[in-house]
C-alpha cells in the first residue's frame, strides 16, 4: 500500500497545516494495521522461478529507480515546506514525522535493496537514498559488517537471543 500511496499522503502533510499534516503516521500505525487484523496478507514467498522473473524485469527496475526522484523531490518540498514563516509547532512536527517515515519506507528500504546489487550505478543510487536520511553508513555497516557477522554476538543489528525489543533499541 505505502509504494503507491504514500508520497500522495506527503503531499497532503506538506500543503496542510496542524493535526492533518500527521495523516501519513495515522494512516501507517493506525489504518494499515487494523486492514491487515481484517485482511489476511499472502504469507507465501515467490518461487525461485517467480523471483528469477521478477529480478529480470526491467518494469520492476524502472519502478524501484523511479524512487529516487520522488524521494529527493520530497525532500526539497519539505524543506521549502518546513520553511514557511508562522507555521505551529503541530505543523512542524507533523511534516518532519511524515518526512522521517518517507526516509525509511523509500530511503532506506529501497537503498537496502540497491544496495546488494552488482552494478555500480544502483550502488551509488543506495548510497544517494541513504543520504536523504543522513545514513550512508548503513551502505558499508549492512554490507560488511551485519551479513559478515549475522546473527552473532559481534552483529549490532540483530538481536541477542532471548532480548527484549527495548533492551535490543538501547543496545
Amino acid at each position: 500500500m505505502h509504494t503507491f500511496t504514500f508520497p500522495v499522503l506527503l503531499y497532503i502533510s506538506f500543503t496542510q497545516t496542524g493535526w492533518i499534516t500527521f495523516i501519513p503516521v495515522i494512516i501507517s500505525f493506525l489504518l494499515v494495521p487494523v486492514l491487515e487484523l481484517i485482511i489476511k496478507p499472502d504469507a507465501q514467498n515467490l518461487t525461485e522461478a517467480e523471483s528469477e522473473i521478477v529480478a529480470n524485469d526491467p518494469l520492476y527496475d524502472f519502478f524501484i529507480y523511479l524512487v529516487i526522484p520522488v524521494q529527493f523531490c520530497l525532500v526539497i518540498f519539505f524543506l521549502y515546506g518546513i520553511s514557511e514563516p508562522d507555521i505551529g509547532w503541530i505543523t512542524v512536527l507533523g511534516r518532519t514525522t511524515a518526512m522521517g517515515l518517507m526516509c525509511g519506507i523509500y530511503g532506506i528500504n529501497v537503498a537496502h535493496e540497491l544496495g546488494h546489487r552488482s552494478k555500480w550505478y544502483e550502488q551509488l543510487m543506495a548510497k544517494a537514498l541513504l543520504l536523504t536520511s543522513l545514513y550512508m553508513h548503513f551502505f558499508i555497516e549492512h554490507n560488511r559488517g551485519h551479513h559478515k557477522q549475522v546473527a552473532t554476538p559481534n552483529d549490532p543489528a540483530t538481536a541477542l537471543k532471548g532480548e527484549s525489543i527495548y533492551r535490543f533499541w538501547i543496545r
